[in-house]
């Protein structure tokens, strides 16, 4: 077992609530973005839906489904949705609606749906596929293969990870693509 994995089994146990395990994997996402190679330098700042809510005009800070906003450095935000499911899930399109609804209007530019669920129906496949904004989504794989190294996580505190960037790793199709070769 990998240590993404570790680390999620450690948000499910010690979590109080479905509530409680889904703030601690927002503010584990929202570590993960500030600190990943990639993300570090497609966003300006990364912010939990409530801070940055409270200082936007048009939202006044109720959940609406979205758990992060990143800013871009040219301008516009990215609307983040965290969802924390077991590999048994089915994401199904009711799980995005309202995500999808919020983030359909200015300041949205990007999204991005993380989730460690284990697949995805049709009708939510379909949901996000021609999205303008585009919407990205990274699921449990990805994240699991990111070259970071996921440490031990604080019970109470995952926003204080000091991830570093792990050893380069091929990803399985790039280590089928060397042998190929």
């Amino acid at each position: 077992m990998g240590g993404f994995e570790q680390v999620l089994q450690h948000i499910r146990s010690r979590a109080t609530s479905q509530a409680d395990k889904g703030a601690r994997f927002e503010r584990l996402m929202k570590r993960f973005f500030e600190i990943d190679p990639l993300y570090r330098q497609r966003f300006e700042a990364v912010r939990l839906w409530g801070e940055w809510a409270q200082g936007a005009e048009r939202f006044d800070g109720r959940d609406m489904g979205i758990d992060l906003v990143a800013t871009l450095p040219g301008g516009g935000c990215c609307a983040i949705q965290c969802k924390c499911y077991s590999d048994r899930t089915t994401i199904k399109k009711a799980h995005l609606d309202s995500f999808i609804s919020a983030s359909s209007r200015d300041p949205f530019t990007q999204r991005i749906v993380v989730d460690t669920g284990g697949r995805w129906g049709l009708a939510a496949r379909r949901a996000v596929e021609n999205l303008r904004p585009r919407c990205q989504v990274l699921h449990f794989r990805d994240l699991a293969e990111c070259p970071l190294d996921w440490p031990d996580l604080d019970a109470d505190a995952p926003e204080s990870l000091s991830v570093q960037p792990g050893k380069y790793r091929l990803r399985p199709h790039q280590r089928d693509a060397l042998e190929a070769v």
